[in-house]
């Protein structure tokens, strides 16, 4: 009987710190995600009235760039600027027409 108690504790205990720490994730996911954003607007010279949902989509669907935006977050998470502004710098930009807004 208090075996089966503790182990539930203790999956209740797991589960609350996993939930507890998703919030911090998230929002260092978010800031990193918008840093990015940021970057290849400037990098880009893409102006403020494009949304950033489209800018990262055109960005991660580019075959061209996907791989060096992926090794400028990943860069970015570890904290390496210096890398990360590397990878930022060999991202090559998408002609305007791209940034369009997607037809239904």
């Amino acid at each position: 009987m208090y075996w089966k108690t503790g182990v539930s504790t203790l999956l209740v205990m797991i589960s609350f710190l996993a939930v507890a720490k998703s919030p911090y994730s998230n929002l260092s996911y978010a800031l990193r995600e918008q840093q990015i954003i940021t970057d290849l607007r400037a990098h880009c010279h893409l102006a403020q009235d494009i949304p950033d949902d489209r800018i990262k989509q055109v960005f991660l669907n580019s075959a061209d760039n996907h791989d060096a935006i992926v090794s400028a977050a990943d860069a970015l998470k570890k904290k390496n600027q210096a890398g990360y502004h590397q990878h930022i710098e060999q991202v090559s930009c998408p002609k305007i027409a791209m940034f369009a807004p997607a037809k239904p």
